[in-house]
């Protein structure tokens, strides 16, 4: 729970360093890719195929406004099918589009991905002489659980 609470500020700074990173690449994706793949059906791929019984919907993955372009980039940063999300925006535009997603890709899911395991990383690394002082590895999970730790004979 230390750890928990104590990284709650470090998440704040880093949503805010999110936004700063989505902004730029939601505007670019808008005028490069508005109207573009939410237009598309199967020519982009079968995922893209608007036809009853079909389990894409890639099309909802679009740049047409900036609520969905934050939703693309997300799945982006998540690495949620990016390479099918990437493949219909080159199929409905032109493969000069590869550029925009490895430069999201390169500079988002590498390196600010690592920053928020760092932060998840140092936050326990910090709460862990409070859990052990405490002499019990999760005491407000399992109150009547104790461990052994070196040095508290």
């Amino acid at each position: 729970m230390v750890a928990f609470l104590s990284i709650i500020p470090k998440l704040m700074r880093f949503a805010a360093a999110l936004l700063v990173v989505f902004f730029p690449f939601s505007i670019v994706g808008m005028q490069a890719f508005a109207n573009t793949v939410s237009k598309c059906d199967a020519s982009c791929g079968a995922e893209y195929s608007r036809e009853a019984g079909s389990e894409g919907w890639y099309q909802l993955n679009s740049f047409d406004n900036i609520g969905r372009s934050y939703v693309t980039l997300f799945e982006l940063m998540i690495v949620n099918n990016w390479h099918l999300i990437m493949e219909g925006h080159v199929s409905a535009t032109s493969r000069v589009a590869r550029l925009f997603f490895f430069g999201f890709y390169l500079l988002n899911v590498l390196v600010v991905v690592n920053v928020v395991i760092a932060y998840v990383l140092t936050a326990f690394q910090a709460g862990l002489p409070v859990m052990q002082a405490s002499n019990c590895m999760f005491p407000l999970l399992y109150p009547a659980l104790t461990y052994w730790v070196p040095g508290s004979e």
